[in-house]
């Protein structure tokens, strides 16, 4: 069941906890309760599980009434109906992008790089590290440290919301049934950690996970920054934090975003849209390397049956890095369908790189086809590693300014060196 909720997971951008729940259900409903963990949790609280999910999933939850400047629908010129969707054309987002101090831009490059380096299970310590040298830069205006920032704190607050619900629930269903109060919210807590945190979550430990989003969001929206339109409309959506949900004006957000060239806006949208425009959407994304783009350009084809177009761009999305596209060849191969013969060794292969895909976030495999080239090629040897690792491992870290001028650059903007939090009254006296 872990390993479902972890798959599925990745299709979202933030662990939304509507999408979680809702996904977790079906979960729940397609496994039929047959983990013997399961069943030995069932065991001792009959409610616990099923119950908790249940309540939990389908309780609404509480949203606050205040929300960030939101203009009316209609207002960015963009319509609210997915049908009347004005005409789309391909833009990068590179193209709109202000010049960034040069001392944040070295903050934010070491950071990035380590960020993208490091292995899908997060080490809390790297993490936090990583997550200080984006406060800082994010601080000196780098808009790409403030949009990476944000979503790491987005990706806490999502969990936490959902936990906290789940274990709420949970805890309350126990004591119903005779478990005295500590031990239930004990079973709760415990149990919804094992079985729904994601072994890619990073948890930051700060206090304003739930509020500096949307004012990271008010500040690159005022330098009309592309990244701060999906941002917006990623909160917009889910309701984030005390923000009160707008879906309505979310789409605007988002295809804002996607005309400034945002490539999750542009997929995004893009499976949302099933005309042509969207088509015209998830290509652009895909053409510049977003792989959950190209992946579902392959999907696309699978399911109008044009196998061999199929194939073809699921390779390509392998290339990209796609875990999901792997994992389908391998299935394909392994199993004969969408137009392909058995071949136990290719589908060896694909499996094997999908668990170093599934391994690191942002590996690529740009020599795929002379790993695994599609039949009627012969099959290569190969030393099963890809060049994204070999490379990786002998690439060395952006060089960083010296700890003095971190701690100036912190300092002048009133945070902690130490943590890039903002600094507490007490400790600016």
């Amino acid at each position: 069941m872990r390993f479902w909720f972890q798959t599925v997971r990745k299709l979202d951008y933030n662990l939304s906890p509507a999408y979680a729940c809702d996904t977790f259900l079906k979960i729940l409903n397609g496994e039929k309760f047959k983990m013997k963990t399961l069943q030995n949790i069932l065991n001792q609280a009959p409610v616990l599980l099923l119950g908790l999910l249940l309540m939990a999933c389908d309780s609404p939850s509480d949203q606050d009434s205040r929300n960030i400047e939101t203009p009316p629908v209609g207002q960015l010129g963009i319509s609210d109906d997915l049908e009347k969707q004005l005409p789309f054309t391909c833009s990068t987002e590179k193209s709109v992008i202000s010049p960034r101090d040069v001392d944040a831009d070295k903050l934010f490059q070491h950071a990035n790089w380590r960020h993208r380096k490091s292995p899908s299970k997060k080490d809390p310590e790297e993490f936090r590290e990583i997550e200080r040298l984006y406060r800082i830069a994010a601080a000196w205006g780098h808009d790409k440290a403030a949009n990476n920032l944000a979503h790491m704190l987005m990706q806490t607050g999502n969990y936490k919301k959902l936990h906290d619900r789940v274990v709420s629930e949970a805890s309350s269903m126990m004591m119903n049934n005779g478990i005295p109060m500590h031990r239930a919210y004990g079973y709760a807590n415990m149990w919804t950690d094992i079985l729904i945190k994601p072994d890619d979550l990073y948890e930051s430990d700060s206090s304003d996970y739930d509020t500096k989003p949307a004012e990271i969001v008010e500040d690159l929206i005022r330098r009309d920054i592309p990244d701060g339109y999906f941002l917006k409309g990623l909160i917009l959506e889910s309701g984030y934090g005390s923000v009160k949900q707008d879906s309505k004006a979310s789409l605007q957000y988002f295809r804002k975003a996607a005309d400034l060239g945002v490539l999750d806006a542009q997929h995004l949208l893009g499976g949302e849209l099933r005309n042509e425009i969207g088509k015209e959407m998830q290509h652009c994304a895909a053409n510049q390397g977003h792989t959950k783009a190209a992946f579902r350009i392959a999907e696309s084809f699978e399911e109008e049956k044009k196998y061999d177009e199929a194939v073809k761009h699921y390779q390509i999305a392998v290339k990209m890095g796609s875990a999901r596209a792997a994992n389908r060849l391998q299935q394909a191969f392994e199993y004969s369908v969408i137009g392909l013969a058995r071949d136990e060794e290719r589908a060896n292969r694909y499996e094997k790189i999908e668990k170093i895909l599934d391994g690191y976030e942002y590996a690529t495999v740009d020599e795929i086809d002379k790993i695994v080239p599609l039949p009627p090629a012969a099959l290569p040897k190969w030393d099963e590693q890809i060049e994204w690792i070999k490379k990786l491992e002998k690439s060395e870290a952006p060089p960083l300014p010296n700890e003095k001028r971190i701690n100036e650059m912190a300092l002048k903007k009133g945070l902690d060196p130490k943590t890039g939090w903002l600094l507490k009254e007490e400790d600016t006296k």
